[in-house]
C-alpha cells in the first residue's frame, strides 16, 4: 500500500507559541514526547507502523477484534537518549494520541475528545502502547513544570483533526537537509568544524544554519562521509528558533531516517 498521500494528509504542522498565547486559544494539553511521529494502521490482522517519509518501519502481528482498517497516530519512543531512559522508566512503546479512522471509517470531522474515546477502544491488542493522557488547560503550569519532558502540546477538545495544534518546547528542535561541511579550524583541522543545514524554501534547498555540538567521533564521520550524506536529514537542537529557520545556539541531536529531506520545509 502506497501511503505517502495518507502521510501528507494527516502529518500536522506544529505551531510554536509561548505558554500565555497558548492558554487563550486552546482548553486541553499533553506532554511532548522526543520521539517520532508515526501512523499505526491496524489492518489484514497486522500493524503496520507507517513512518513521516511514508516508509512501513516496522510490522507487528495484532487479533482481529473489529478494528480491521483502523489509524491511529502517535509518537514512536525508540532511538534517542531520552528515550531510552523513558523506556528504563517502563513508558510504552508507541504513545497514541489521535485516531483518524475506524473499522474503514473515516472519523477527522469528529471533535477530539470523541477521536480520543475512540482510540482508547481500539487499543485492545497486547501492543506495547499507552494512550497520551490529557489535561484541562487550567493544569497547565503544572504540567509545564515537570522534569525530564521536551515541552508541552496543545489541542482543542471540540475540534476535528487538522485544526491547529500548538506546541511550546523548553528545548526547540529542527529537522534540516544535510549539504554538506565547513571545514574544522584548530584542534578540528582535517575533520568537521560545524554541518551545514538546510531548509526547502519556496521549493528551493537553501543552507540556513551552522551546526555544531559534535563529538570528534561525529565530526570524523561527518567528515570521511561528507559527499554520501549529503540529502540526508538530521535532527538539532537549540535555545530559540530565528524567523529563517535557523536555531539558536544548535547542537547536533540525531539522523533522521524516518524523514525525507522534501518534508524540511520553512513554514
Amino acid at each position: 500500500m502506497n501511503y505517502e498521500g495518507l502521510v501528507e494528509r494527516y502529518k500536522l504542522h506544529l505551531q510554536d507559541m509561548s505558554i500565555e498565547e497558548a492558554a487563550n486559544q486552546f482548553d486541553a494539553v499533553q506532554m511532548k514526547y522526543d520521539g517520532f511521529w508515526v501512523m499505526l494502521h491496524i489492518i489484514d490482522g497486522e500493524m503496520r507502523v507507517v513512518s513521516s517519509g511514508a516508509e512501513v518501519r516496522k510490522v507487528i502481528n495484532i487479533p482481529d477484534d473489529g478494528f480491521d482498517d483502523t489509524i491511529l497516530i502517535a509518537e514512536w519512543i525508540f532511538g534517542t537518549e531520552w528515550a531510552g531512559k523513558k523506556k528504563l522508566e517502563g513508558m510504552k512503546e508507541f504513545q497514541v494520541h489521535d485516531c483518524i479512522r475506524v473499522a474503514g471509517k473515516d472519523i477527522e470531522d469528529l471533535p477530539y475528545y470523541a477521536r480520543y474515546d475512540i482510540m482508547r477502544q481500539a487499543m485492545r491488542a497486547p501492543v506495547s502502547w499507552q494512550a497520551i493522557r490529557t489535561y484541562p488547560i487550567r493544569e497547565l503550569d503544572d504540567v509545564w513544570a515537570r522534569d525530564g519532558w521536551e515541552g508541552v502540546v496543545f489541542k482543542n477538545m471540540y475540534s476535528g483533526y487538522g485544526s491547529p495544534v500548538g506546541r511550546c518546547k523548553h528545548t526547540f528542535t529542527m529537522d534540516y537537509v544535510f549539504m554538506g561541511c565547513n571545514d574544522g579550524n584548530g584542534k578540528y583541522a582535517g575533520i568537521a568544524g560545524s554541518l551545514i543545514g538546510g531548509l526547502y524554501i519556496d521549493g528551493v534547498l537553501t543552507p540556513v544554519c551552522k551546526v555544531g555540538g559534535l563529538s570528534n567521533e561525529q565530526r570524523q564521520e561527518f567528515w570521511d562521509n561528507r559527499e554520501s550524506l549529503k540529502g540526508s536529514v538530521f535532527e538539532a537542537y537549540g535555545k530559540g528558533v530565528f524567523k529563517s529557520g535557523a536555531l539558536r545556539h544548535p547542537a547536533f541531536l540525531r539522523m533522521r531516517t524516518d524523514k525525507a529531506a522534501k518534508d524540511c520545509r520553512l513554514v
